[in-house]
């Protein structure tokens, strides 16, 4: 299994395989934004996209970007999807805290489902937040 950030370059040709994947997560973002914000996002350098593969076929995909606040650089993770999560998912957490050490990030966030909280605590992961959202009007 291999996981790597998809080169620029290389977007094009990965994205249709990443779309399966990544669509029930970004429909989380309920209203905020769709698949197609996401790829124009990649393709504009906000979100870096990443896959896992086995072989020459994508199993998951997710995006990352930095955070730049004052007193300190983070990077985060937005959006992931794919299949047999349990095999992948401590791979995926090793690459990326190194890709964020690497690039001089102090800490890393990662938003999501409720569920995601077992899986993450497994590998050191703790809860920092919770969200509250209301909406003002329909749209």
């Amino acid at each position: 299994m291999i996981v790597t950030i998809v080169p620029q370059e290389a977007v094009d040709f990965m994205w249709p395989q990443c779309i399966e994947s990544l669509t029930p997560a970004v429909q989380t973002a309920d209203k905020m934004l769709g698949i197609q914000d996401v790829y124009l996002g990649i393709k504009m350098g906000y979100y870096g996209l990443w896959v896992v593969m086995e072989e020459e076929e994508v199993i998951a995909s997710f995006t990352t970007r930095f955070l730049d606040f004052p007193k300190r650089k983070g990077m985060a993770m937005d959006f992931m999807g794919g299949t047999r999560m349990k095999e992948w998912l401590p791979k995926v957490d090793k690459v990326l805290m190194d890709y964020a050490l690497e690039n001089g990030c102090s800490h890393f966030e990662a938003y999501g489902r409720r569920a995601w909280g077992k899986w993450l605590g497994e590998l050191g992961w703790e809860p920092d937040h919770i969200c509250y959202k209301k909406e003002l009007k329909d749209g």
